[in-house]
């Protein structure tokens, strides 16, 4: 993912929200009169949620300790209530399934629900559906994969009548102001007589006034307005909000500390949280319902703002229209049927059925490894696949994959075809286009052409951004990596820092085999490096090898030419006759020579994907005063060294901070800035599992370190970690001593051993000002970390 500026001072929007929402919702303070922290409570263990399964694999791979307690917070609710879990399926990739041929419908359930297992070590009980937008047929499918249930807005219910009435005339028509929501409805399927699918609708008045009402701003009134819509003396009733999850902290700031206060207020009051599953276990449905098809909670027109310039957008921009919607939904529905139409020719004499074989590819993607690859190829292939047409087929259902990520329905939500979020869904088929291209599709150039013609027909309401076509060639075509673009990337930042990182879409790594400086004195930004790089695409099982040659002349003059295909006695072989041809031709000799020996072609810095690329020229190109360019210098390649050097090089690290401050480094601004943050959780860690007073003093030296450097921190697990370690220390401090091995024999520099209680006091008192605890002294402030935190923290995914 490449920086967003919008998103500042964060990288991109899901490090954004992550830290004003999904972060803080594991570790919600709860504070006392003086607005100190007096305990931590865990969101997502009192309510239903559901994760888009893209979202949380990005969560799983950038933040895993957040990706464990979300999982362990499930298994947690479902121990409290009878098996069932809080955590809640969605269709894959958020796709408005009334928009989507049936077996597009199969394969989002059926993806969705492939991860979820995964992940939650269970089936799905539910499922919920892209900005509720429903139709009958969706209904069928959910009720075939053994989904239970789903929610729909109230406004979507159209009638209801007793399960035990059987005429026509039974039926009573219905609205969302007069449906009773406090209890779940049955569907009954038309395809299969018998089964069914139970509903629940939410509670619109109260969703709305969470929303967009600012209800949040209060956690009184929120916890209120919950015990009003409570109806006296009529027996068991459910409340059911359903709002987007973002409302809780990011949308409404703190957000997630009213929900907390206010389900706090809720349970001393006698009203308890459940969730769908284990209501709908003690209280099943006694009437019947029918929808109206073809809706959704986010559209007055049903489902309109997914194809058509309905009047619905986001408001901020009165005077646009949204025309753009439908040439950009005709535009990829032709390149999905183009795509289509190639993968079921393609597919036709390796598998046995190529859109089984599509559905099955979430069981390989969701968790990939070479023994999961080869379990998929062999139920799906015909015959055992030689690897080339074992590539094939997972380069082929990848390339479904991204025809699938086109249609993610925030593409069209939004106000202007120039938005992060259609521009995401054209880098998505940018990328199907690609593997196409390597799946050997004959006219892919003719059908790229035709796409973009197609997308001409989105005009911008941005005169500057032009229209859909202008849009993809600016925002997507630059991000696309083929096998020697990697190679480059890898190796223009091995020549530039010494060391190099994988690009999102590759991983591999590269040796250094030569570096020369000029010659000549005058001749000091004339520079070779010859590297031998191995990449790795592990969705698709393959490695490849190559030399690359990276000459640098003057401060940006670069070309990077590449060898696909070569092995390292290879490499080496041409690094030592480069080397020596280096020292003694002139630079016109040596490029010459250069062309001859690796006639392919070369790539310059743009080879680099952009964030890369904007660190490159900062560190290539520093302004500002002398200290400032020496930090970028001198510490930022010490940043990438250090990023797997764990917390032996935490003490190193506080130097860099404070050399950054005095430096006027906006350490935020830097791709480096997720180490050092990382880092900083890490000392945390440390320092609750260590109990020692080094691990607790350089902790605190990391934090203020970081505050004097303006890092934005991820405050979230911070607190978590924190709170755990004053709960150890206050469980040591309260056991008598013959009893605690721990307190009699503890070792040199923990935080037990005699006459260390003043440098332990000093360290926690800076610590609770640092973050807003309340004293550990207060008696009337105990301090709660989330259930479970303690085995989050020793097994931090």
């Amino acid at each position: 993912m490449e920086k967003e500026e919008s998103a500042s001072p964060f990288h991109d929007w899901n490090e954004r929200i992550l830290n004003e929402c999904y972060g803080p919702n594991a570790a919600s303070p709860i504070l006392d009169d003086q607005d100190r922290i007096r305990a931590l409570a865990d969101n997502y263990e009192e309510i239903s949620f559901n994760f888009g399964p893209t979202l949380l694999s990005w969560i799983e791979e950038r933040h895993p300790s957040l990706h464990l307690h979300i999982v362990q917070a499930d298994a947690r609710s479902a121990r409290r209530r009878h098996g069932h879990g809080n955590a809640i399926a969605q269709v894959y990739n958020h796709m408005i399934l009334p928009l989507a041929s049936r077996r597009d419908k199969l394969t989002q359930v059926r993806w969705g629900a492939c991860d979820f297992r995964r992940r939650f070590h269970r089936d799905p009980e539910g499922m919920w559906l892209a900005e509720t937008a429903v139709d009958e047929e969706t209904l069928e499918v959910l009720i075939a994969e053994g989904i239970r249930f789903t929610v729909l807005s109230p406004a979507q219910a159209a009638a209801v009548r007793s399960m035990r009435a059987s005429g026509k005339e039974d039926w009573s028509p219905v609205s969302e102001a007069t449906l009773d929501a406090s209890r779940p409805y049955r569907w009954f399927s038309r395809e299969a007589p018998g089964r069914f699918l139970d509903i629940f609708f939410f509670q619109g008045e109260l969703s709305r006034a969470v929303s967009f009402e600012r209800l949040l701003s209060s956690g009184d009134e929120f916890a209120r307005r919950v015990e009003s819509a409570l109806r006296p003396g009529i027996g068991p009733q459910l409340v059911p909000i359903a709002t987007d999850g973002e409302v809780y902290g990011h949308h409404h700031p703190f957000g997630n500390m009213s929900l907390s206060y206010a389900l706090q207020r809720l349970r001393q009051n006698g009203i308890r949280t459940t969730n769908f599953g284990e209501f709908l276990e003690k209280f099943p449905p006694g009437d019947e319902v029918e929808i109206r098809p073809g809706t959704s909670w986010s559209c007055a027109h049903g489902i309109e703002r997914w194809r058509a310039d309905c009047g619905c957008s986001t408001g901020a921009h009165p005077d646009w229209n949204q025309k753009w919607r439908a040439p950009l939904r005709e535009a990829l529905e032709w390149l999905a049927g183009e795509l289509d139409r190639f993968f079921a020719d393609s597919m036709g004499s390796l598998v046995r059925d190529p859109w089984r074989t599509r559905d099955a590819y979430a069981e390989y993607f969701t968790d990939p490894s070479p023994q999961q690859a080869d379990r998929f190829l062999d139920q799906a292939a015909i015959r055992h696949p030689t690897p080339e047409e074992g590539r094939q087929i997972l380069r082929l259902c990848d390339m479904q994959r991204q025809r699938l990520f086109m249609f993610t329905s925030c593409g069209w939500f939004f106000d202007d075809i120039s938005g992060i979020e259609p521009a995401q869904n054209l880098k998505y088929a940018a990328r199907a286009l690609d593997l196409a291209r390597e799946g050997g599709h004959p006219g892919v150039a003719a059908l790229e052409e035709e796409f973009l013609k197609r997308l001409a027909g989105c005009a911008s309401n941005r005169p500057d951004s032009g229209n859909g076509a202008d849009v993809y060639r600016r925002r997507a075509a630059p991000l696309r990596v083929d096998a020697s673009r990697a190679v480059a990337h890898f190796a223009e930042e091995l020549h530039i820092y010494g060391n190099s990182l994988p690009t999102p879409a590759w991983r591999g790594r590269a040796t250094l085999l030569e570096r020369n400086a000029g010659s000549r004195p005058d001749e000091p930004d004339r520079i070779l490096s010859v590297a031998h790089c191995e990449i790795r695409r592990s969705l698709l099982a393959q490695r490849q090898e190559g030399t690359a040659i990276v000459f640098q002349h003057g401060r940006l003059g670069f070309e990077c030419w590449v060898a696909l295909g070569s092995t390292l006695a290879g490499s080496r072989e041409t690094a030592q006759k480069l080397s020596a041809a280096f020292t003694r031709l002139s630079e016109q000799e040596f490029h010459e020579l250069l062309q001859r020996t690796m006639p392919g072609g070369s790539h310059t810095l743009d080879a680099l994907f952009p964030d890369a690329r904007r660190s490159a020229l900062e560190f290539l190109l520093p302004h500002g005063t002398r200290e400032k360019q020496r930090w970028l210098r001198d510490w930022r390649p010490q940043i990438r060294r250090f990023q797997d050097a764990g917390d032996e090089g935490l003490g190193w690290i506080i130097d860099c901070l404070q050399q950054a401050a005095r430096a006027g480094i906006v350490i935020d601004a830097l791709s480096e800035a997720e180490t050092l943050r990382a880092w900083i959780v890490l000392a945390f860690r440390g320092a609750a599992t260590r109990l020692s007073l080094e691990s607790l003093e350089t902790a605190r030296r990391l934090l203020e370190s970081a505050r004097g450097a303006n890092l934005h921190l991820n405050p979230w697990e911070i607190l978590q970690l924190y709170a755990l370690l004053r709960g150890r220390l206050s469980e040591h401090s309260e056991a008598d001593a013959a009893r605690r091995p721990f307190s009699t024999r503890a070792a040199p520099g923990d935080m037990a051993e005699p006459g260390a209680a003043p440098e332990l006091r000093k360290n926690l008192e800076a610590l609770d000002r640092l973050l807003n605890f309340a004293p550990l002294s207060d008696a009337t402030a105990p301090v709660s970390p989330p259930m479970g935190l303690r085995r989050q923290t020793t097994r931090p995914g």
